[in-house]
């Protein structure tokens, strides 16, 4: 008994002298680690976040912009001011501009003022009256040519220039006016300029979050907007701040950046916490290492063998075998309690695949709920400027469109539809399009019955329709079509289903659309390829690899959208959708 119960002593002295050591520097090689990780993390998560707000005032910006220049929506209004004839009835259109500016200020609150001026001199105004430093088109001219050299009446982009504007109280606050230079339709000579404005407050309240050391510059460096207003006006040295103190991201394409000073304060206090929370784990842990060497060093018996074969068998894959010692001692029960994990470890594997199936089909319904938010916006707005209007009608029949265009969007919570239902939801979409922006795109359909049955990810080709609509047919071009079509290629084992979408729009140049097929395949969305980048993303999720994407144009012919998806997964697709 003296022998053993020496031998078991230091068995259980090393096996406890070892588990320290072993813990300890676990625990300062895993703090080590966390630290490291976490100051990179913070540091990412905060340009991320930077990242974001930038994308999101450059929306803002543009969203303005495009609302401010829905004035020209109206083909009558459109007629009569993008032309270099004289105004025959100046009180009348007046009147008429004035109307839609005011819908205009109604629709996008960020706007404080919207201000036409022709070379002929006429204008209108809308919105507070203050002291914008000019009064006519030439006056306007000259403070434009002030801030931007390269800008002239030749020029054909529309222009952000910070101001500090005095209103009729005295006090200073600072703007955005942006200026577009307004054509005449026939000859493309200059007849007079668009100018709004924008409270820099608007854009502050978009990152202010980051402290009031944040602030935004333009690409010369000029503070044009800051969390402390005493900063605007001044220069900073864009990239040149020590590593860490300043992030810098650039906004959309504005040439302007975004900075802000990065916020340690989390990351000081998470790192105190995991520091005082494995101190504690270690005092745990000291006590169960004392407990576990006693208890183990008592288990030196013959089971320990059998036990063993049965670990390195698991080990190396056979997840069957059980251990069968029946002597009741401490192996016994440590044998025991290894068949229940091996057991528990089947459940997971299986409950594991389960979850991934979930999540897989948790994030296509995450990314199909993205698509078309801003189209019931836009929607509803038209629907009440026709009100507005006092043309029930015309709003009644808009809004039985999108009424139907989002019940089937919504799907009745389907992750899949026939392309029967998706091209009644494409139908529903174009005579949306088509009562509000006036431009007559017809949809043509080269689909076989057969495949009309067929089972895709809800709101596959919309978004597709929807891209060709709004960009191969913009601006002026008022008519044309989008072709649908569908067949099957590729041998038995290997056919696939191919879905071409088809426009005879603007096209693109070789290099955009070549920039457009990179976004789309990038793990998160870049530039303004959402629409496509999610009917990519979510193809890829359902059928792997085997789908396809590919993007055709010539310019000034076609626009060309190609989709391929394995033909066997497309049948066995489960959906509610019967």
């Amino acid at each position: 008994m003296k022998k053993r119960s020496g031998l078991m002593g230091k068995i259980a002295g090393s096996l406890f002298v070892t588990s320290l050591i072993i813990m300890f520097l676990g625990i300062a090689l895993l703090y080590t680690r966390f630290r490291t990780e976490a100051v990179r993390m913070n540091r990412l998560l905060q340009e991320s976040n930077l990242e974001v707000a930038g994308e999101n005032i450059a929306e803002k910006m543009d969203a303005t912009e495009y609302t401010a220049i829905s004035l020209f929506f109206d083909k009558n209004m459109r007629k009569t001011l993008l032309s270099k004839h004289a105004v025959e009835d100046p009180v009348e259109l007046h009147n008429q501009v004035y109307g839609n500016f005011l819908r205009i200020l109604n629709t996008a609150s960020s706007i404080s003022q919207i201000t036409l001026y022709r070379k002929d001199g006429f204008s209108v105004s809308a919105g507070l009256e203050n002291n914008f430093g000019h009064s006519d088109y030439s006056s306007c001219m000259e403070e434009i040519e002030e801030y931007d050299k390269g800008f002239s009446e030749e020029s054909s982009y529309g222009l952000w220039i910070p101001v500090t504007i005095a209103l009729q109280n005295g006090i200073r606050e600072p703007y955005f006016m942006n200026v577009r230079i307004l054509r005449d339709v026939s000859s493309n000579e200059p007849v007079g300029m668009l100018v709004f404005y924008v409270k820099e407050k608007v854009l502050r309240n978009m990152y202010s979050f980051f402290g009031e050391e944040s602030f935004l510059t333009d690409a010369d460096g000029t503070v044009i907007s800051a969390g402390n207003l005493s900063e605007i006006g001044k220069k900073v040295a864009l990239g040149q701040e020590e590593a860490g103190t300043v992030f810098y991201v650039p906004v959309g394409d504005k040439g302007w950046y975004l900075a802000a000073v990065p916020e340690n304060t989390i990351l000081k206090t998470t790192q105190d916490t995991v520091f005082f929370t494995m101190l504690a784990a270690a005092g745990i842990c000291t006590l169960l290492s004392m407990a576990a060497a006693c208890f183990i060093s008592r288990g030196l018996t013959r089971n320990i063998k059998h036990l063993k074969d049965i670990m390195e068998q698991t080990g190396a894959g056979n997840l069957q075998l059980r251990y069968q010692g029946r002597s009741r001692d401490e192996v016994d029960y440590l044998g025991r309690t290894y068949n229940k994990m091996l057991d528990d470890i089947r459940g997971y594997i299986e409950e594991d695949k389960k979850k991934q199936k979930q999540l897989q089909f948790g994030e296509m319904k995450f990314l199909q709920a993205q698509i078309n938010p801003h189209l019931l916006y836009n929607t509803l707005d038209v629907a009440i400027f026709y009100m507005e209007k006092s043309n029930m009608d015309m709003a009644l029949t808009i809004l039985r469109s999108m009424s139907g265009f989002f019940k089937l969007s919504l799907g009745k919570g389907d992750t899949f539809h026939t392309i029967r239902t998706e091209l009644e939801h494409i139908r529903y979409y174009m005579q949306l399009q088509m009562l509000c922006r006036g431009k007559k795109i017809d949809l043509v359909t080269e689909i076989p019955e057969a495949f009309l049955s067929v089972k895709v990810p809800r709101i596959t080709l919309q978004p597709i329709v929807e891209n060709a609509y709004l960009h191969a047919f913009s601006g002026n071009i008022n008519d044309g079509w989008i072709r649908i079509a569908i067949d099957r290629t590729g041998k038995e084992e290997e056919a696939v289903i191919r879905i071409v979408v088809t426009d005879n729009g603007m096209g693109m140049e070789q290099e955009k659309m070549l920039r457009i097929g990179e976004a789309v395949r990038e793990e998160k969305c870049q530039g303004n390829s959402f629409g496509l980048w999610n009917v990519y993303r979510r193809l890829k999720l359902y059928y792997g690899p085997r789908c396809t994407m590919c993007l055709e144009s010539e310019f000034g012919e076609y626009t060309k959208v190609v989709l391929t998806i394995p033909e066997e997964m497309a049948e066995h697709v489960q959906t509610d959708d019967n």
